[in-house]
């Protein structure tokens, strides 16, 4: 099940009172329109009806979907430093809940995507990555590559970019995102062809070996390259 609270908020521009429904944990199955309003980047985004002004609460959640057997975990960018203990927290979760769960359901739990996430917007991108069929590590690597090859984001000081879909093209859609915003620019667009994915994808297995902080465990993630540079040892690889 999902569970929601409703919360009354204050308006940080005019500092009316706003009463919203946050959630704690979302299952898309249960409740796919929280799942689309993730995916429009509206999840826990409120319009005060005062002034107009659109404010996002950042609050930890737990996503689950069963049907498309993914477990992803989000907490504030903010705590992005501690990102270990929270990888290590969401694999206990998600043993509990899955791999010592039911039978039917333990006997599935290779099929998963377990990942941590900091903030809606890398939480939205697994579930727009997984949906496209793509692989997060492949992408992950694509977007360095993508990054160091266009001088423009160095001097935009552009840290990362996030996935948003794919065009009818094959074509891979992204926003860049700078380091202190928690939020990608949708005004900007960066599209890449299929085939520089593909590339990068047929050398998944290699992939951490050219860029060993890619990814430790469940947090799989462009950015722990600037917060977290630690190897991952074999064990700790992502599951594709």
């Amino acid at each position: 099940m999902s569970i929601q609270e409703r919360h009354v908020i204050a308006c940080p521009a005019c500092q009316a009172e706003l009463e919203g429904q946050l959630v704690d944990s979302l299952n898309a199955r249960r409740h796919p329109h929280l799942r689309e309003a993730l995916l429009a980047r509206r999840l826990h985004v409120f319009d005060c009806t005062v002034c107009g002004h659109a404010l996002e609460v950042d609050k930890p959640l737990l996503y689950v979907d069963f049907d498309r057997f993914q477990f992803l975990g989000c907490v504030p960018g903010t705590e992005r430093r501690h990102g270990r203990h929270h990888a290590e927290a969401l694999v206990g979760a998600f043993d509990r809940a899955v791999r010592s769960g039911p039978a039917e359901l333990a006997a599935q739990a290779d099929r998963f995507l377990v990942r941590i996430t900091f903030g809606y917007e890398e939480l939205r991108e697994k579930v727009a990555i997984d949906a496209a069929g793509l692989y997060d590590l492949a992408v992950e690597a694509l977007k360095a590559r993508l990054v160091a090859a266009e001088p423009w984001f160095q001097r935009e000081e552009v840290v990362t970019l996030s996935f948003d879909g794919l065009e009818d093209d094959g074509r891979l859609r992204f926003y860049p995102t700078w380091l202190l915003a928690r939020r990608a620019s949708v005004g900007h667009t960066v599209w890449a062809q299929r085939r520089l994915y593909d590339d990068v994808f047929a050398e998944h297995e290699t992939l951490l070996d050219q860029l060993p902080g890619l990814a430790s465990g469940p947090h799989v993630s462009l950015l722990r390259l600037a917060f977290d540079t630690t190897a991952p040892s074999p064990q700790e690889r992502p599951a594709s």
